[in-house]
């Protein structure tokens, strides 16, 4: 449940037979969005759940692959979107 901004624990989400760790959420929304890792031993996987409530269900976005293992989790800067701009260019053409 959101009050202002500060939030309280109103259900809990589990992503299998676990539960998670190195959470990041974004607060940009009118829903919490929550990212973390899933504490499956080997190929854990990196969750996306949008907190609506109790009915909140965690996205799998990526599995750790063999002998790997999502440790950690971080927001990096927002930039501003790259723009192309193409160039045209015009030859002088010969006349006859």
């Amino acid at each position: 449940m959101a009050i202002g901004r500060r939030r309280e624990l109103d259900a809990s989400v589990h992503t299998g037979n676990r539960g998670v760790r190195y959470v990041a959420v974004d607060f940009s929304g009118s829903n919490a969005v929550i990212y973390a890792t899933s504490t499956d031993s080997s190929f854990n996987r990196l969750v996306r759940i949008v907190d609506t409530g109790s009915d909140a269900v965690a996205t799998t976005l990526a599995a750790s692959g063999l002998n790997q293992s999502f440790r950690g989790l971080r927001f990096g800067p927002i930039g501003a979107a790259a723009v192309a701009h193409p160039r045209s260019r015009f030859h002088k053409s010969e006349t006859m």
